[in-house]
């Protein structure tokens, strides 16, 4: 059970998705998330390293650049603002390509758990299911009766068809609000998560499903576009660069430098790249039909 002091509990893990991250302990805040903590917040000195992945973008960039035939005019720096920027990006047009799971138990009486600060940041959804009328679907009760008729030949078997369970499905969610036992949840100062009604028992699961960029598990189609889309940003920086002179004094009357070149190829690349993630990678609407 979670360990709590003043009435905020300490989820205790009861399963989790296969791309969590690296398990650590029992305790939810006890896992190393493959979320990158300070995405859009590093400054010059926080990039002294570059991680697998992103030396992998980083190497793709200058190679596409022309590195190490010729110089680029980019430091590690500008380099991790693009990476940033793209996954940045991807995430906000493909967030069910970064979705993750955890399922934690709650503890009789807490209805306040602490929850990683990676999570709290990037929380999609949290389902908390109670039984009705808090007793279960127990021989006699209204769910029981319903279950029954629904997978005899007095229900499904017969004359009981999806309109039915349609309507008996929102009677219940009627009497549930009516009742208080509706399960519903909020976000409470960006770092606590409140269920309500609540819990009465040790063991009744939470499942909280929250978005995380895994390298490790990422699609190599949704790699390349982060590579491509860092590219893009990339060139746009270095035309920034190289646009302050059009020419190099030198032998031979000085050197061109293809500044405008680049901005033109940067502001091309994006707008077909950002269109090729609303059309080919983000998921389409979803429209429920009752």
């Amino acid at each position: 059970m979670p360990e709590y002091g003043d009435k905020v509990g300490i989820p205790i893990v009861k399963s989790y998705g296969s791309s969590y991250g690296t398990y650590g302990g029992s305790r939810l805040k006890d896992y190393k998330s493959p979320k990158d903590k300070d995405l859009n917040n590093k400054d010059f000195k926080n990039v002294n390293e570059f991680k697998t992945f992103n030396k992998t973008i980083k190497d793709y960039v200058l190679a596409k650049l022309g590195f190490p035939i010729i110089d680029v005019e980019l430091d590690d720096f500008q380099i991790q603002l693009c990476i940033d920027e793209s996954i940045s990006k991807l995430e906000y047009h493909a967030p069910d390509w970064m979705t993750q799971y955890a399922t934690f138990d709650t503890s009789a009486g807490v209805n306040v758990y602490e929850l990683p600060q990676e999570i709290a940041d990037n929380l999609n959804d949290v389902w908390y299911r109670r039984d009705f009328f808090k007793f279960g679907a127990s021989p006699g009760s209204l769910e029981f009766d319903f279950a029954i008729m629904f997978f005899t030949n007095t229900g499904l078997f017969n004359n009981y068809n999806v309109s039915q369970y349609l309507l008996m499905q929102q009677y219940l969610k009627q009497v549930k609000n009516v009742l208080g036992q509706m399960s519903t949840w909020q976000l409470v100062n960006n770092k606590f998560l409140h269920i309500f009604p609540k819990p009465e028992a040790g063991d009744e699961a939470v499942i909280v499903e929250f978005r995380a960029f895994d390298p490790e598990t990422i699609h190599h189609a949704y790699k390349s576009w982060v590579q491509r889309y860092t590219l893009a940003l990339a060139k746009e920086v270095l035309a920034g660069i190289r646009g302050k002179y059009a020419n190099l004094p030198g032998p031979g009357g000085g050197t061109r430098l293809n500044g405008t070149e680049l901005m033109q190829q940067a502001t091309a690349e994006k707008k077909d790249l950002i269109e090729e993630l609303t059309t080919e990678i983000e998921a389409p609407p979803l429209f429920d039909i009752f």
